[in-house]
């Protein structure tokens, strides 16, 4: 009987100490292992830009009228044609004025012929004179008498030029050397005064004028030079920023830009022209999608290998990556691609490794 209670005492024990063993082995807590994630770098690459479009025309360009009304009686110009200093453009119709003109031409080419026949007259008097066979009395005579036909043709060539002040007032000249950019009107037409007839584009200097976003114009400063491409012409020409008016306050937030064009040659008037902005001056970063992090705020930052954190800018994407910027060099770091939650268990791992 002692033998029998001492046997079944020690199976109980054992059992106790199975489920004792089992128990402890269930409750343990495994200890959690770090996942390796793959890391990436941040590389440097060239800003985007952004094309905006305009117009080559000239600096100095302008719509012509008259301070006269009338029916167009010439039009010796087309559009796009290239003209000269003082060529005539545009006249009005007025006969009165072009008839006085003509009487005073005809007047003056008379006064002309009288004034030489004058003074040859004077100078066959004065040759006699030399030799005595002329008096006194008839020298003086051809001496007055050619100065009167000379004062004659002064006076005609000031009522001409008179005549021709009253009739430009009805005309239209070139101002300078240059090209006819528009007709307003046409031959035979009746104008306004004060009413834009042609718009006249002087040549030698040349400008495109461009509308900027406001972010965008900051980046832009006087006196930079800048590079415009003419797709028409596949050609690059440089150019200089000489104007910067700022955004009107009704209006919309856009500057207009002036860029100065180096080249004179005539056969850029009117074409397309092309700017590149670059969208940031801070150094531009290409990165895996994986490496970018928001916080609740929206603020986007990267974790590096030891957690440390860089606020970085969205700028653009490139392909399957983004491109950012930041206030730090963030060349040479490796920068962790782990999802969020591996990130948080690769992080509590490492605060159980440090409590150890």
């Amino acid at each position: 009987m002692s033998f029998k209670r001492k046997a079944l005492s020690s199976v109980a024990t054992i059992l106790v100490l199975t489920f004792t063993s089992a128990c402890s082995e269930t409750n343990a807590k495994p200890v959690a292992q770090i996942m390796v994630q793959p890391t990436t770098q941040a590389e440097r690459v060239s800003a985007p830009t952004k094309i905006l479009y305009g117009k080559v025309q000239s600096e100095r360009g302008y719509d012509m009228a008259l301070f006269n009304s009338g029916r167009i009686e010439q039009l010796v110009v087309r559009e796009g044609q290239y003209v000269r200093k003082g060529t005539l453009i545009a006249r009005l119709y007025s006969p009165n004025l072009t008839t006085q003109v003509i009487e005073k031409e005809a007047v003056l080419s008379a006064a002309i012929a009288a004034a030489e026949e004058a003074q040859s007259e004077f100078e066959r008097i004065k040759n006699l004179r030399d030799k005595a066979l002329a008096s006194v009395s008839q020298l003086e005579q051809a001496e007055k008498a050619a100065r009167i036909a000379t004062d004659t043709v002064t006076q005609m060539e000031a009522q001409l030029k008179q005549a021709s002040n009253a009739l430009d007032e009805f005309s239209i000249y070139a101002p300078q050397d240059g090209i006819v950019a528009s007709l307003y009107a046409r031959e035979g037409q009746f104008v306004s005064s004060s009413k834009p007839i042609i718009r006249f584009e002087e040549s030698g200097k040349f400008k495109v004028e461009y509308w900027v976003p406001e972010r965008d114009a900051l980046t832009l400063n006087m006196g930079q030079s800048v590079s415009i491409f003419v797709p028409t012409l596949n050609q690059e020409v440089n150019g200089t920023i000489n104007e910067k008016a700022i955004p009107s306050v009704n209006g919309p937030s856009l500057f207009k830009i002036s860029v100065l064009i180096e080249s004179r040659a005539d056969n850029l008037l009117g074409l397309t022209a092309q700017i590149r902005i670059a969208s940031t001056n801070k150094p531009v970063y290409r990165v895996d999608t994986n490496a970018i992090r928001f916080m609740p705020n929206g603020e986007v930052y990267m974790l590096d290998t030891e957690h440390n954190k860089y606020n970085v800018e969205l700028v653009s994407t490139r392909g399957s990556d983004l491109l950012i910027t930041a206030e730090e060099n963030l060349d040479s770091i490796q920068f962790d691609t782990s999802p969020e939650p591996t990130l948080s268990k690769n992080l509590m791992a490492s605060l159980e490794e440090n409590n150890d």
